[in-house]
């Protein structure tokens, strides 16, 4: 591979010092503040291109593995806040005397990459393929993935989409977390930033930088970092109790969004009685409707309590006897409905 020919928007060959014809990538526009140079090899192995996208705690970047000669997304933990990079172009430094947060905060961002490795076989969950130490901070490789947020494919459909192809989007992530929750996982960010829909129509739920386990002792605490119009009440307090119930109301906004283009009122703004236009009075199914309100209910132990309880609400379960006015429905609209097979005699 020549470094000269290479376009870092999408590693494709073009001529020396022009914009990429495949991609239209123009290398000599400077890159983002922090960001590694162009052309940058980590850990041996990987080439950093492009800036993918800059947060408070990191950056990523579109990357080539050139042992397996194949694009990956680079994740480098990079919190503004505190530090910056080197006139080396390559090392981090802090800016403050904050070493210890520093420290614990690559020990949560490499926990990140940790969990997802866990979930490397897990279906419309976006893998991770390494991760490593180096220039005094930390990085993991994920399998990269060519497609846009569904806020962005949202924006694109006129800001919302009808019940049918909402429920279509959000089936694999439902039945993705199933399996994380299996796992004694939480994702506690779901929200639409965080799905991913590619160009061939497959779904990923991504960022797993605020994930938890199940297990969590009365006396732990945990962080507030949190969404507004997407998180429940127990995400706002460092003791609240958090369960797969979390992550149904996250589930449960993201839907409303998906089918309104408007957010579920803020969880504290809930409690001092805001509320929010049901779901059967835009016209959809009063099934659907009710299953949303019973996944928002502000008190946990009020609400649905699994993903696969949700879904069977939702008539969406493989494996329950589901009423007819809903069977119809979803047969024609979401999925194919399996019918019954007589028992054996």
């Amino acid at each position: 591979m020549n470094p000269e020919r290479i376009c870092y928007g999408c590693f494709s060959e073009k001529e020396p010092g022009t914009v990429c014809p495949v991609c239209g990538f123009d290398e000599t526009k400077q890159q983002p503040y922090l960001a590694l140079p162009l052309g940058t090899i980590v850990n041996g192995r990987y080439l950093i291109g492009k800036v993918l996208g800059i947060g408070g705690f990191g950056i990523t970047y579109l990357g080539f593995d050139l042992t397996l000669e194949i694009k990956v997304a680079i994740k480098e933990y990079m919190p503004s806040a505190m530090a910056t990079r080197n006139t080396d172009r390559y090392t981090v430094v802090l800016t403050s005397h904050q070493e210890k947060d520093y420290q614990s905060g690559m020990e949560r961002f490499l926990e990140e990459a940790r969990i997802l490795a866990k979930l490397q076989n897990t279906p419309n969950i976006v893998s991770v393929q390494n991760y490593f130490r180096e220039n005094n901070t930390a990085y993991f490789v994920m399998e990269y993935v060519n497609g846009t947020s569904l806020k962005a494919y949202l924006a694109a459909h006129g800001e919302k989409i009808s019940c049918e192809e909402a429920l279509k989007i959000l089936l694999p992530v439902m039945n993705a977390l199933v399996s994380v929750h299996s796992m004694q996982l939480l994702h506690r960010d779901i929200s639409p930033d965080n799905i991913i829909v590619t160009g061939n129509g497959e779904v990923k739920l991504i960022d797993f930088g605020n994930a938890k386990t199940l297990s969590q002792d009365a006396n732990q605490k945990l962080s507030v970092v949190l969404k507004p119009g997407f998180a429940p009440l127990e995400q706002y307090s460092l003791h609240g109790k958090q369960g797969t119930y979390t992550d149904v109301y996250s589930l449960a906004c993201t839907i409303y969004y998906m089918m309104t283009a408007k957010k579920i009122p803020d969880a504290l703004d809930r409690t001092k009685g805001k509320t929010y236009q049901k779901l059967k009075e835009f016209g959809y199914p009063a099934f659907v409707s009710d299953t949303i309100d019973k996944a928002l209910m502000i008190k946990y132990t009020e609400r649905i309590q699994t993903v696969s309880t949700f879904l069977k609400c939702l008539g969406l379960a493989d494996d329950q006897n589901i009423p007819k006015d809903q069977k119809a429905w979803l047969t024609k609209y979401v999925h194919k409905v399996p019918e019954p097979q007589p028992s054996a005699a």
